[in-house]
């Protein structure tokens, strides 16, 4: 499948189809041809629902994250939504679809009643003549949502390179790529009969000369793209595919049983050396500073690929070199260096606006944004299109994006201020521009409601520097800010206080914790998509200083120190002390990624448990 590793623009959501994909039309018969050219096929699937889950689930008792997957597959969380049959019959797919998916043993035939319910299918365009099916069980998707879900950043996968990285250090790559991985997934009949779907089958009756139809009724019997779950199963049956050791052999892992989701990444650390292991849905990454090490890790997977008969699409070898879901790597002279895959690249270079629609404006502010976070680079060049393509996402957001494809839509003064913009990134190197020097930064916590505002200034050591401020959110009384916005606010109010500006000097940068990602996501690009949002984003970066922003951390709320604020709690409190606590554990352990030069610390990149930190000092108002 395609990999969103790194490619999504967070906080925003640009999106930009791949060279291959056509999203402009839903389902597609398949003689239609493409542009008068070719006619559209189903991609080949191998191993359809040949994954052994049972196996998995017999091998994972006690893990809980894999344990929710096989309620999900066999549809277990289904026995306590209400949920009414609703056989709605969806619009019909051709006879050959339909016999391809069922000869590559992803659909069957079955008799109407057992069909509870019906799911949309469509056609994605993948190649010039290959598309893939995708079901979408609306209705399932709204009776449940699966539990949250992180990926990896850019950021922590680098900055754990980084950290193995030492002088004359090798650091050896094994990467693997599942074949069309959610058709080997099969799922359990609770769930197959939400999935329904009809086939057209046609006649041609010899006496009237006509030819008639009537319709065959299917069920699709491995996991669908469009179901809201596909992810974290798929997610978590890769783990699996890792984590499982026959022989009880320790390699360095340590993984959380009781974890209820399955995990982003997990750091190795063993006594031969050390590692990180980067899932994201069908691919893997497995890097390792010791070569034997590193093959006895690939033993374990390609064994455990043939223990749960998952078919591979391939699997690469290397050493000091890398090219994982779309990001180039290679080590040299001890330092680790990025960027997009050249190739991918010189394809984005060639996107033109040719009819004028705002997806096609919209796509290439995709790529360039995408650019930025991958270099790191500064977006001031670039403000001019921002601000186009804000009010371009606004204007679609007022017609119910119902003009995205809408010809000529992009005027002429707009289509060469983002077409020169495209002409102007490029594709170099990049490093993590390590900052040993910085020693002593300032670090702002926040917190806000859309009513309540909280922020505390601490010392890198977590020392709280004054005391907790709250205070009402500003407005009319009438109409309430995002909440992203309050996040915002709390910030940009904070810098404008006295207790800031008195402290400045002392103090060689500002480190902003959150728990809002938008809001520090945007805070490290200079911007947002979300007009609001960004006024307030570029009043934080303008007020700050002479201090400069070195980093956004992300807390998680549990966590968050200001968060006794913006409810009202009570700072003497036991639950006070333990925030304080962790809020002062997490800013001390980032102090380590931006020296190397992270600018954004994910919440996954630091484990802090309410344990930790008991010698931080009490907190006292």
């Amino acid at each position: 499948m395609e990999c969103p590793f790194f490619a999504r623009v967070e906080p925003e959501d640009f999106w930009y189809p791949s060279e291959n994909e056509d999203t402009t039309r839903g389902y597609q018969e398949p003689h239609q041809r493409q542009n008068g050219k070719v006619e559209l096929k189903i991609e080949p699937i191998v191993n359809g629902g040949g994954i052994k889950t049972k196996a998995i689930w017999n091998d994972f008792k006690t893990t809980r994250f894999l344990q929710e997957t096989k309620n999900l597959l066999e549809g277990e969380h289904l026995n306590s939504i209400p949920m009414e049959p609703n056989p709605t019959i969806s619009r019909a797919i051709d006879e050959r679809i339909g016999s391809q998916l069922e000869a590559y043993n992803v659909a069957r035939k079955t008799n109407q009643g057992r069909i509870k319910r019906y799911m949309n299918i469509f056609l994605r365009r993948k190649t010039e003549n290959l598309a893939r099916i995708i079901g979408h069980p609306a209705t399932l998707n709204e009776a449940y949502k699966p539990p949250s879900m992180t990926l990896c950043s850019l950021s922590t996968m680098m900055a754990a390179l980084t950290a193995m990285t030492t002088e004359n250090q090798k650091i050896y790559f094994y990467e693997a790529d599942f074949k069309n991985y959610f058709p080997q997934i099969p799922v359990g009949w609770k769930v197959e009969e939400q999935m329904g779907f009809t086939m057209k089958r046609n006649k041609r009756p010899r006496a009237e000369g006509k030819s008639e139809s009537h319709l065959i009724h299917m069920t699709q019997r491995v996991l669908t793209q469009g179901w809201n779950c596909s992810t974290f199963c798929a997610q978590s049956i890769t783990w699996a595919s890792i984590l499982y050791s026959g022989d009880n052999t320790w390699l360095g892992e340590t993984v959380g049983t009781g974890n209820t989701s399955p995990p982003a990444f997990i750091q190795i650390e063993h006594p031969m050396g050390k590692g990180i292991i980067i899932v994201i849905y069908d691919n893997i990454l497995v890097a390792m500073n010791n070569e034997t090490l590193q093959e006895k890790w690939i033993r374990r997977l390609q064994s455990n690929f043939k223990r749960y008969n998952i078919a591979l699409k391939y699997a690469h070898e290397t050493v000091n070199n890398c090219r994982f879901c779309g990001i180039e790597t290679k080590i040299e002279n001890n330092e680790v260096q990025w960027r997009t895959n050249e190739e991918v690249f010189l394809q984005w270079k060639t996107k033109t606006i040719a009819h004028g629609t705002a997806k096609e404006a919209y796509s290439i502010g995709g790529v360039i944004a995408r650019q930025l976070y991958v270099q790191r680079a500064s977006n001031g060049k670039y403000r001019d299109l921002f601000k186009i393509l804000r009010e371009i996402n606004s204007e679609m957001a007022e017609s119910q994006h119902e003009r995205w494809r809408e010809r000529n839509y992009v005027n002429t003064e707009r289509k060469s201020e983002i077409l020169d913009a495209l002409a102007q990134i490029d594709n170099e190197w990049t490093t993590q521009k390590r900052k040993p020097n910085i020693v002593n930064p300032l670090f702002l916590v926040s917190d806000a409601t859309t009513t309540k505002l909280c922020w505390i200034l601490m010392d890198q050591k977590g020392t709280i520097l004054g005391k907790p401020v709250s205070e009402k959110v500003e407005g009319n009384g009438t109409e309430k800010q995002s909440i992203d916005v309050c996040e915002a606010l709390a910030i940009e109010r904070a810098l404008a206080t006295n207790d800031y500006r008195t402290r400045v000097t002392h103090h060689d940068g500002l480190v902003c914790v959150v728990d809002n990602t938008p809001v520090g996501r945007s805070l490290v690009k200079g911007y947002s998509m979300s007009e609001p949002l960004n006024k307030v984003i570029e009043m934080i970066l303008g007020n700050m200083t002479p201090l400069t922003l070195l980093a956004a951390v992300d807390i998680p709320t549990d966590e968050n120190l200001a968060d006794i604020g913006t409810r009202g709690g009570d700072w003497e409190s036991e639950e006070a002390q333990v925030r304080s606590k962790m809020t002062a554990t997490r800013i001390a352990r980032s102090m380590e990624p931006i020296q190397n030069g992270v600018r954004w610390i994910g919440r996954e990149m630091i484990k802090v448990k309410k344990t930790d930190g008991e010698g931080a000092e009490r907190l006292r108002m």
